[in-house]
Parts: structure tokens; sequence; C-alpha cells
């Protein structure tokens, strides 16, 4: 299975219970298809974003859990359920990545549930969408470089670094501005230069006798 980036749901204390009915029918009404032992997936093209039960205790411990993979036939889809576990492969190309983060927010946002990105390390929503496709990204190229492409998935995104390569905005309009100043600074002393010149150096008037 190809290495993955991942997204928790789960329900805060005042929140409403989070069972496997109303989990299937928001991953349902998202797009996603029954997955034997598992609450559904949605096709991505080069990998799938996949919705399992999750099973950490705590956010701080979900970073060193493993998701539970399946859902036993003992399950009640009744009981309430301590979270959702929605992952997809680190190499996929960038349109397919943005849709599986876009559609995991979208999850979260339907169960009014809180999202959780343990590669951040803190919650996130839909404001912090540019942030989590960065991360995903910046992981690809992690692994990528420790591990080559093994189990990575057969897309790739667009290698982090080549946003880092271009120079921010403020700083342009800051080399502008600079600019700006020094042009103005040399034309004033091109003219102070002329009138001190003009005025030291002109021919005094021939007088009458």
């Amino acid at each position: 299975m190809a290495i993955g980036y991942e997204i928790y749901l789960r329900t805060d204390e005042n929140m409403e219970p989070l069972t496997e009915e109303r989990a299937v029918a928001a991953l349902r009404a998202s797009g996603f298809e029954p997955l034997d032992g598992r609450l559904g997936q949605l096709d991505l093209g080069h990998g799938k974003l996949v919705a399992a039960v999750y099973s950490g205790n705590d956010w701080d411990a979900a970073i060193a859990s493993s998701p539970v993979e399946s859902v036993t036939a003992t399950d009640d889809s009744a009981a309430p359920l301590l979270g959702i576990n929605l992952s997809f492969p680190l190499g996929l190309p960038d349109a397919e990545g943005d849709t599986a983060v876009g559609r995991a927010l979208a999850v979260a946002s339907a169960l009014g549930v809180s999202a959780y990105d343990p590669q951040l390390g803190s919650l996130v929503s839909d404001a912090d969408h540019e942030r989590i496709v960065s991360a995903w990204r910046q992981s690809h190229d992690f692994q990528f470089d420790v591990a080559g492409n093994t189990d990575l998935g057969s897309g790739a995104p667009t290698p982090a670094y080549h946003s880092r390569a271009t120079i921010p905005s403020r700083y342009k309009l800051m080399a502008i501005i600079a600019l700006a100043i020094l042009l103005l600074i040399m034309m004033v002393r091109s003219c102070v230069e002329r009138w001190i010149e003009h005025d030291m150096y002109e021919a005094p008037e021939s007088s009458e006798h």
C-alpha cells in the first residue's frame, strides 16, 4: 500500500456523537463509494482517498497510533465512533492531491466535526486548505528523497521547493520603491549640480565706461 497523507476527523465533547451510519451518509454525499471493511473510498485517478474508522484516544496520541483498517461484523452502526481516518497517497498529481484535501475538509464540515492534520500537528479548517496541500507536497519530497519513488504512488505533485524559489511580492515591491527613490535622488542631484555650475561660471555682464 502506498505511503499516505492522513487527516483525522472526530467530535469534541460538546458535539453530536459520530456514528458509523452518520459518517457513511456524509461520505456517500461527498462522492465516496462503499469499500469492504472500511467506511468508503473516493477514486482520485492515480490513487484513492480512503475513509477508515479511527481508533486513537486523543489528538496527541493520534500522531503515533495506527488507524483501525476495518469495521468488524460486531460493530453497531449506531454506536459512537472515535473518529474517521482519511488518507490518500503522497504520490498524486497536483489536482488530485488538491481534490483529496478539499473532500476531506468538506466531509469534516458536513459532519460538523474537528479535523486534525498530524503532519502539521494542529487542527485545520477550510482556511488551511493551501497549507495542507503544501505540507502534502513537502511530505512527498521528504519521502522521495529518503526512499525514492517506492510506495509513494503512481503520480507526483509539483516539488515544494519550486514555491520557495520565487521572490515574495512584498520584496519585489520594496525593490521597485528603492529603485524609484534612487532614480529620484540621482535626478535631483543632477539638477542641483547643473544649477551650481551655471551660477558659478556664468559670464559677468560687460560694463560701459
